[in-house]
């Protein structure tokens, strides 16, 4: 009897191995909050932002050209594959703002994404998964 516990231990063991190492190759889009310093202009008719993230800045597009947002507003971004080097998605203000319009560029992005849990966010027209950290 414990040889037999002993033998589903192992299996048990050698499965959690197998499952954890998979979940860890997954290359999965990732959502992050990131701040917005400046505005850089548009790139093929999207505007494009220099964002602040964990110590250092990158650029991110909007996903519409009518997206504006001000220095220091909290966005989320999403980062394909989990990978830096790809292009970078702001999808939306991360809190309602005073000004007017901003939050309509709120309300609108909104509308495209589903809050699945406080981690993960779901885009409703694209099926686009992203985990916020």
């Amino acid at each position: 009897m414990a040889n037999m516990q002993a033998m589903q231990e192992s299996l048990l063991k050698a499965a959690d191995i197998i499952v954890t190492q998979r979940i860890n190759e997954l290359e999965l889009d990732k959502t992050i909050t990131a701040i917005v310093k400046k505005n850089l202009g548009q790139k093929n008719g999207k505007p494009v932002y220099q964002v602040y993230y964990s110590g250092g800045t990158f650029n991110a597009i909007c996903q519409s050209a009518d997206d504006v947002y001000l220095p220091n507003t909290s966005v989320y971004v999403l980062v394909p594959q989990g990978n830096f080097s790809n292009e970078k998605i702001i999808i939306g203000a991360t809190k309602t703002v005073q000004n007017e319009t901003q939050k309509q560029i709120v309300a609108s992005e909104s509308n495209s994404y589903a809050k699945l849990s406080n981690n993960l966010l779901i885009s409703i027209k694209d099926n686009v998964y992203g985990l916020h950290s």
